[in-house]
């Protein structure tokens, strides 16, 4: 870890340790709790997107797909 970092995570410390004793645990817990219930949802419908496309993707290639023998036959 470098000077920088070190000096970087007691800023972070610090920061978290001043929002504790300003705001209280509750409200830091609350706010903790919506950013990853945000962050779930989030996630949850960009799997779902992802999804989509996928299907979406398979049904185009389903249908570029020839439906006739389009190769000639080779004669014995």
């Amino acid at each position: 870890m470098t000077v920088d970092q070190l000096a970087a995570a007691i800023d972070a410390y610090t920061w978290l340790d001043t929002q504790l004793a300003v705001f209280g645990p509750g409200v830091i817990l609350a706010v903790g709790f919506q950013i990853l219930w945000r962050l779930t949802w989030r996630t949850l419908d960009r799997l779902a997107d992802a999804h989509d496309r996928i299907n979406a993707a398979r049904e185009l290639l389903a249908d570029t797909r020839p439906t006739d023998d389009t190769q000639p036959r080779k004669e014995k």
